[in-house]
């Protein structure tokens, strides 16, 4: 017979099944099951192709075909047994859509989906044609509907893979009567319902595939009972809730993802799990503990939660490991400096933390590391040696630390004074030492300050005292977990002398612009229009009018600009206050006032419009420019908790100070507007067509691709020196004339690129930029990256140029960069 047996861990389901799918189809023709297909199976093939409406790999079938003894390819694998089919595996060419498109989008056209005749138990009647099967995969075909639970009529079925169709509804429970499965790779519909946790009766299931879809609830402790589990994806649904300590007794699971949900509080303890060897929990709010795991783990990914306190040191001895990614956590203390040197470790992130402390000048590295990240956290010292040679199969990111070296921009020593006991008191669990320490600490640095004086709304002392509120056994509330997640860049930017925000009144704000002088005008954005203004101490600060319909709710947008009041982050336009005022005669209609920190130096557009006398931003500054920017948007997307998305994000609302530091502003101001004048005839502001956007949770619904998406435009645009040509932009799918030219042939077009940067610009540095602005602008949304992905992209396109520089430079000033 033909066995599907269970195969060592691998680091990507399609392989796995793809693997288990071959062996199964080798092992039949070694031993000669192969033969020819009865006439009944010939009909109902082709019956089959006419119901998936002739898919590319089907086309050419036909009564003469010889099925069974079809070349396999990626498209299309067929396998006979005694006259019948035993394996059937479908490739189609219909256009794979994330669930965010396939809930919100009209996905009816025919390279999405099957036509409107088509019936998913019309399938399930010929698939039953084929009673012997043992692998069944029909994926990126376009097949809607429910899910068949007759398909338990299948008493061989070994392997059931419907990936990237268009399935709605929940699991069949009859699929729990499907005794031979081993895998069920259900990813990429639009299923939802709580966890199928039924399926544990299936003895031989091994597999389990349920990633993007809409699962919602928690995982019940009863997952313990799938006792021959080795793979579960679950990525990309809306499960909540704590994850089960039960889940450490599945002594064979080889590989747990589990990113992109909503799982909170402490990970159970893993370190049983002696066979784990992938661990992915990303984009999650689990900690604030960090979970105890086995040394056998090959690739951990815990970025994007709210682990905090020290880095745990029984990593020095994960003499496996060969990705650990912690980024955009509260980790504080000095990390265990073994794992840097770890025998594989070849991906290192530990960015965007609280670390602290002084690197052994001697600090050693992994012969097999490829890229170490350790930038934005508050260590001080000498830079080690080993950081400061130069290397092409290294990337090395150390910035926004304090440091003492002049590679790479560091912060002043002042900027990381004090981190150590404010980190102490952050991994403590009692709330009572947390309030004591911190309010101690930021007492002397006035972020009480900031942070309180922004709670204004109607709730705010009751939702102030919540913050500080008696804590359980189980850790830290969530609220307080919120709340040091948002201190946590506060700190960051202490040195740079913003003032504290608060609610202005509508007098104080005439007063700061002079009463809304035409003078102070300093632009007109999409938003609204912007005046320069002036607090007491003479600090200057931008002034953003503009008027909000506000039927939805008040209190819903106060709410939503508090959370705005928060943010700090180098690479974000500071919001220093507000005033809501509603506006005369008009029920529905406000006046929304922003004041936000001011920043001189322009737009990156208008320091990319060529005129006689300005000197154009070279390559190098360019990248800088990009590789601020994007950082920034990633702190919107992963580095808070609620993300912000759709953030209108462009080259006219990146600001540059004098120093070319970049800074995102309008962000979390998402909506469309038309040109208004005001009630009271003084102001020309913007009227919304549409509500503010205030729904902290959009990043299920595709709007961080959407900021992808616009940032793609940014980076043609730093290439060409000037916007991109969209030809037709009211095409249904709008071509971006100058990324054709870009890419031709995968070499640059000199001749269509800026002519300021051609002769610097280093062709890997620009082909990198330009692979990453074309993924950025694909029209399938599930294949654009994270902006985690483009900030890589782009600091690797930055260290090819300085290095490349550097080779370049004289001697002496290569010395004196690195003193």
């Amino acid at each position: 017979m033909c066995s599907v047996s269970p195969k060592s861990v691998k680091q990507g389901w399609k392989f796995l099944v793809l693997l288990k799918v071959s062996s199964c189809c080798i092992a039949c023709i070694l031993f000669g099951l192969a033969d020819a297909l009865s006439s009944t199976q010939i009909q109902s093939l082709l019956a089959l192709q006419k119901l998936l409406e002739r898919p590319s790999a089907l086309n050419s079938w036909s009564l003469q075909t010889d099925f069974c003894n079809l070349p396999p390819s990626s498209s299309l694998n067929i396998s006979c047994s005694d006259g019948n089919i035993i394996v059937l595996q479908i490739v189609g060419d219909k256009i794979s859509l994330s669930v965010e498109q396939k809930f919100n989008a009209n996905y009816t056209e025919a390279n999405v989906r099957l036509s409107d005749s088509f019936s998913s138990d019309s399938l399930a009647n010929a698939i039953l044609k084929f009673p012997n099967l043992r692998v069944l995969s029909l994926v990126s075909l376009g097949i809607w509907g429910v899910l068949p639970g007759k398909l338990d009529r299948l008493p061989s079925l070994q392997v059931l893979n419907f990936s990237s169709n268009l399935f709605s509804g929940s699991v069949p429970q009859r699929f729990a009567s499907l005794g031979s499965l081993e895998i069920l790779a259900l990813d990429n519909n639009i299923l939802n319902g709580p966890f199928p946790d039924w399926l544990n009766v299936l003895p031989n299931l091994d597999t389990l595939y349920l990633s993007s879809n809409r699962f919602v609830g928690s995982l019940p402790s009863s997952i313990s009972l799938f006792q021959n589990l080795q793979s579960l994806t679950l990525d990309h649904n809306l499960l909540t809730g704590q994850l089960p300590s039960s889940i450490s007794r599945l002594k064979y699971l080889q590989l747990l993802s589990l990113s992109e949900n909503m799982f909170a509080d402490n990970i159970p303890n893993l370190g049983s799990l002696r066979n784990l060897q992938y661990l992915n929990l990303r984009g999650n709010s689990f900690g604030p503990d960090f979970p105890i795991l086995g040394n056998q783990l090959v690739s951990v990914y815990m970025q994007s939660n709210k682990l905090a306190g020290p880095i745990p040191r029984f990593f020095q001895s994960f003499y496996n490991l060969q990705s650990l990614d912690l980024s955009f956590n509260s980790l504080s203390g000095a990390p265990p400096f073994t794992l840097f040197s770890l025998p594989s470790i070849r991906l290192l992130d530990l960015s965007d933390n609280q670390l602290s402390g002084v690197l052994p000048y001697n600090l050693s590295l992994g012969t097999a590391l490829v890229l170490l990240d350790i930038s934005s956290n508050f260590f001080t010292g000498p830079l080690p040696r080993a950081l400061t040679l130069p290397s092409s199969e290294k990337l090395l990111k150390f910035q926004e630390n304090c440091f003492v070296t002049a590679l790479q921009q560091q912060q002043p020593q002042a900027y990381c004074q004090g981190m150590p006991t404010l980190m102490a008191a952050h991994s403590s669990h009692h709330v009572g030492l947390i309030v004591g320490v911190v309010s101690g600490v930021v007492a002397m640095i006035a972020v009480v300050a900031i942070l309180l004086a922004t709670i204004r709304s109607f709730n705010r002392s009751k939702r102030g005292s919540s913050l500080l509120a008696e804590h359980n056994t189980s850790g830290v509330q969530p609220e307080l977990l919120s709340y040091t997640r948002y201190l946590s860049p506060v700190i960051k930017t202490r040195m740079t002398d913003i003032p504290q925000s608060r609610v202005f009144s509508l007098q104080q704000l005439e007063e700061m612009t002079h009463n809304f002088s035409q003078k102070e005008v300093l632009g007109e954005g999409q938003h609204g229009q912007v005046y320069k203004g002036w607090l007491e101490d003479g600090t200057a600060v931008a002034v953003k009018s503009m008027a909000v319909d506000l039927r939805q709710d008040v209190t819903q947008l106060q709410a939503h600009i508090e959370l705005l009041l928060k943010i700090r982050h180098r690479n974000l336009v500071s919001l220093l206050g507000y005033c809501l005022e509603r506006e005369i005669g008009q029920q529905n209609y406000w006046h929304l006032f922003l004041v936000s920190e001011f920043v001189d130096n322009g737009t990156l557009r208008s320091k990319l419009a060529k005129t006689e006398d300005k000197e154009s931003l070279s390559w190098s500054q360019r990248l800088d420019i990009v590789v601020g920017a994007g950082k920034g948007i990633q702190h919107l997307h992963s580095g808070l908790v609620p993300g912000i998305f759709n953030n209108d994000v462009n080259t006219t609302n990146i600001l540059l100070d004098q120093n070319l530091l970049a800074k995102v502003c309008d962000f979390g101001l998402a909506g469309h507007w038309q040109d208004s004048q005001g009630s009271d005839g003084k102001l020309t502001v913007q009227k919304p067509t549409t509500y503010i956007d205030v729904n902290h949770q959009r990043r299920k619904l595709g709007l961080s691709e959407m900021d992808v998406y616009n940032f793609g435009h940014v980076l043609l645009e730093i290439v060409l020196g000037k916007p991109a040509t969209i030809e037709n932009p009211y095409a249904a799918k709008p071509k971006i004339k100058e990324l054709e030219l870009l890419i031709t042939d995968h070499v640059p077009r000199w001749d269509v690129i800026d002519s300021a940067v051609v002769g610097t610009c280093m062709a890997e540095s620009l082909a990198t930029v330009l692979d990453i602005a074309a993924k950025c602008l694909s029209e399938d949304i599930s294949a654009r990256p994270s902006m985690e992905d483009v900030v890589w992209n782009l600091q690797y396109a930055a260290q090819v140029q300085e290095n490349v520089s550097r080779e370049l430079s004289p001697p002496d000033t290569q010395t004196k960069a690195r003193t």
